[in-house]
């Protein structure tokens, strides 16, 4: 008997799904945290990356997994085609999306596209110039 059969609880095909549902939910809580704490535009695309990666990684990508939605395979008949397709292309779509949703609006948050038109706030403000009080000289 195999040591490795003794040790491990489940196989790694089997904990996938857990793995992907967990990402998913914590990509999501830690947005929606981060974006309650933060207002504009680039926490709201964040926050909209992690839905989709949430609902990409938490529903779609199991039941895949499970065989509830049909993959590629060759063995699929050609009836199956077209919905395979649909559900490739949403899983793709999803995914993809997502992540570039999220990606935009941390990126943003964070300041790294400030050199952008119309996308400059100053940070922090210098202090107006000090002058010289009357009885103090220049020098």
């Amino acid at each position: 008997m195999n040591i490795l059969q003794e040790v491990m609880p489940a196989s790694l095909e089997g904990v996938r799904p857990v793995f992907q549902i967990v990402t998913g939910v914590f990509l999501l809580v830690i947005t929606w945290r981060l974006a309650s704490a933060h207002v504009g535009w680039w926490m709201r695309t964040a926050l909209a990356g992690a839905w989709l990666l949430a609902v990409g990684y938490g529903l779609i990508g199991p039941l895949f997994h499970a065989g509830v939605l049909p993959a590629f395979s060759p063995a699929l008949p050609s009836d199956e085609v077209p919905r395979a397709m649909a559900w490739h292309i949403a899983r793709t779509g999803t995914m993809n999306i997502g992540w570039l949703l999220f990606g935009l609006g941390l990126a943003g948050h964070a300041g790294l596209f400030r050199g952008v038109r119309g996308a400059h706030r100053p940070v922090l403000s210098s202090p107006p110039p000090s002058s010289p009080h009357p009885h103090e000289s220049a020098h």
